[in-house]
C-alpha cells in the first residue's frame, strides 16, 4: 500500500476534521472543513474578549454518545494560529449493550500555535460507560489549555459504569512525551463522595501544555476554587495539572469557567 493510499486510508477515520491557519492580516480561518454524522459545524467567529483567535463550536447530532459509538476528530492550528474549540453543551452518554461509548480526540499544534479547548464535561446516564482519548502533537512553543471531565446523578453512585480518560502528549514528529490515565468507577466515587458536601457528582481536569513562563503564570492567577483540587507540575514537558472535584456537573462547569475566564485574560498578556 503507498504512503498516499494509507493517508487517504486514515484521513477517513475523522468524522470531525479541521485545519486553522493565519493568514497576513493576523485573522485565523478554516481552510479545512470534514465534518460528518454525528457532528455539525457553522462557521468559526472572531472572539471579541481575550485572546485574538477563531471560536469554533461543534455540535453532534442527538447531543449524545450511544453504546458502541467510536468516533475519531482531529483538530490541526498551522503556525502562529489560534483557536477556541467551545462545546455547545455537555455531552450525554447513554448505556447499552454494545460496549463502552469511545471518543477519539487528536489535536496538532504548531510553532506558535494556541489551543483552548473549554470543553463540557460529559453526563453518563444510568450505568452508562464512556472510553475518552486524546492526543497532543505539539511543538516546543506551542500553547494548550484543555478541560475535560465527567458527571453524573450523585444518588445514583450505584448505578454509575465506568469514566476512562487516556491523554497522550506527543511531539510533532510523534515521540511520545507524556501519557496520563484516569478511571472512575462507582467504588472510586463511593471512596471520593466523602471529601464533598452531599456527595460527588462530577470529576475534571485542567491541563495546561506551555512553555515554563506562560504555564507558570497562568497558574498564578488560579485562585481559591471552593471546591476540592489538586495541582501538579508534568514531568517531561512544561505545563500544569489542577484535578476537580464537585457535587454537580454545573457547579463543575462555573468552577472551569471562572478559571479559563482568568487564563485568557491572561494569555492576552503572554502571547499578544
Amino acid at each position: 500500500m503507498s504512503k498516499h493510499t494509507e493517508k487517504i486510508k486514515e484521513e477517513r477515520k475523522f468524522v470531525f476534521n479541521i485545519e486553522i491557519e493565519r493568514n497576513n492580516h493576523n485573522k485565523f480561518k478554516l481552510i479545512k472543513k470534514k465534518v460528518t454524522f454525528p457532528w455539525s459545524l457553522g462557521r468559526g467567529y472572531e472572539q471579541k474578549s481575550g485572546i485574538n483567535c477563531v471560536r469554533i463550536l461543534p455540535q453532534v447530532a442527538g447531543a449524545g454518545l450511544m453504546s458502541g459509538d467510536n468516533f475519531f476528530q482531529r483538530v490541526y492550528l498551522g503556525k502562529d494560529a489560534r483557536a477556541k474549540v467551545q462545546d455547545s453543551g455537555s455531552m450525554i452518554v447513554l448505556s447499552g449493550q454494545k460496549g463502552p461509548a469511545s471518543t477519539h480526540w487528536e489535536y496538532t499544534v504548531d510553532e506558535g500555535g494556541v489551543l483552548i479547548l473549554d470543553s463540557e464535561p460529559y453526563c453518563l446516564l444510568d450505568n452508562a460507560r464512556c472510553e475518552v482519548y486524546n492526543t497532543f502533537y505539539l511543538s516546543d512553543s506551542a500553547t494548550v489549555i484543555a478541560l475535560d471531565g465527567f458527571c453524573h446523578s450523585k444518588n445514583l453512585v450505584e448505578k454509575f459504569g465506568f469514566y476512562k480518560n487516556e491523554t497522550k502528549v506527543k511531539s510533532l514528529d510523534g515521540k511520545l512525551i507524556l501519557i496520563d490515565r484516569q478511571k472512575a468507577l462507582a467504588d472510586s466515587l463511593h471512596r471520593l463522595s466523602k471529601y464533598v458536601e452531599k456527595g460527588s457528582g462530577a470529576v475534571g481536569t485542567i491541563n495546561i501544555f506551555a512553555v515554563k513562563k506562560v504555564s507558570e503564570n497562568l497558574m498564578v492567577v488560579v485562585d481559591d476554587l471552593d471546591i476540592p483540587h489538586a495541582r501538579a507540575a508534568f514531568n517531561g514537558i512544561s505545563g500544569f495539572s489542577i484535578r476537580l472535584l464537585a457535587p454537580s456537573g454545573g457547579q463543575l462547569r462555573n468552577v472551569t469557567k471562572h478559571v479559563l475566564y482568568q487564563f485568557e485574560k491572561k494569555l492576552k498578556e503572554l502571547v499578544a
